[in-house]
């Protein structure tokens, strides 16, 4: 009993660890053009009106998304296994 319930678990926990490192995901650094476009292309795509947007810079030179006015968040993010 207390052996089938081991297997059981192991086999669960094969199975639940790959899908977690798959699913995880983290941010890559884009250019500044590159998120001025994806900024036009939120405003035409959802008729935001708003005229201003920030950079999102977690570090000096690199910039991982950006904020529009209107609360809309684009942040580039890649999974870590590919």
């Amino acid at each position: 009993m207390f052996t089938q319930f081991m297997l059981i678990s192991l086999a669960c926990l094969g199975i639940c660890i790959p899908v977690c490192v798959a699913a995880t995901k983290r941010t890559m650094p884009i250019t500044v053009e590159d998120a001025k476009v994806l900024w036009t292309l939120h405003k035409q795509n959802s008729r935001c009106r708003c005229k201003n947007w920030s950079l999102l810079k977690p570090k000096k030179d690199k910039v991982n998304g950006f904020i529009c006015e209107c609360g809309f968040k684009y942040t580039q993010k890649k999974p870590i296994i590919s």
